[in-house]
């Protein structure tokens, strides 16, 4: 599964990157050869473009980590969309607690639950509150986006 690591010079970007000692703050999924994306955002997840995060952030990398079942992880992320953005995990993240809310995501947890989905789940169990979109950067080599 194909996933887009996002970071940019917003306050709330440096906040995460700050927090977590990472230089990355946002995680979003991407399938159809790198054009479609979904992401956990304010106010609600949603469907976007690659393009369209692109042009949001000042850095991102694209990564693939293989899966048993792409589809079945793209399918969830589509059966989230509308759900509601986690707040709690922003404050979660500063005061070091556990941010799981049912129904609310935070980019980094929904991108764990995805992998869950697809088959090749990439965190222990019980542990997705403390992904953070460091973590993503540094699971797998860059795979290469076509222009």
């Amino acid at each position: 599964m194909k996933f887009l690591v996002c970071r940019s010079n917003s306050p709330l970007s440096l906040g995460v990157q700050f927090r977590t000692a990472g230089r990355w703050s946002h995680v979003a999924i991407v399938h159809n050869n790198g054009v479609d994306a979904i992401e956990a955002v304010y106010p609600h997840v949603r469907r976007t473009t690659v393009a369209a995060i692109r042009a949001a952030h000042s850095e991102t990398i694209l990564r693939e980590i293989p899966t048993p079942n792409d589809m079945a992880g793209w399918a969830w992320a589509l059966s989230t969309i509308g759900d509601d953005y986690d707040w709690g995990a922003l404050f979660g993240i500063l005061l070091d607690r556990d941010w799981t809310e049912e129904g609310r995501w935070f980019c980094a947890e929904h991108l764990a639950m995805a992998f869950e989905e697809a088959g090749a789940p990439q965190v222990e169990p019980g542990y997705t509150h403390f992904v953070y979109p460091q973590f993503w950067a540094m699971v797998r080599a860059p795979f290469p986006l076509a222009a």
